[in-house]
């Protein structure tokens, strides 16, 4: 993908996120975290906000531009993705 249309697509996606990005974070490891099915999709925001980029890349279908799809999207929340290391407690914390 051009870097061209990958800005495109990334712009697109501050709004809303691809049915594959939801389904990443609705059955990621942190997902179970957040209640059922419905209450992820509900707290969708809050579930993104709790992995770090690296950890989103180990979750299945989830490759770089998944992860910047989310993290674009978390960015025009005014939230970002968890720092590696740091405590998921602090990046929920800002939301």
């Amino acid at each position: 993908m051009s870097q061209e249309r990958h800005q495109a697509v990334l712009r697109r996606r501050q709004d809303e996120l691809s049915s594959r990005a939801r389904n990443v974070l609705r059955t990621g490891r942190h997902a179970a975290k957040f209640g059922d099915w419905d209450e992820r999709s509900r707290r969708l925001v809050e579930v993104a906000a709790s992995y770090s980029r690296e950890e989103l890349l180990d979750e299945p279908n989830a490759g770089p531009v998944t992860v910047e799809e989310i993290a674009a999207w978390l960015a025009g929340k005014g939230l970002e993705l968890r720092r590696h290391g740091s405590s998921r407690r602090s990046a929920a914390s800002k939301s």
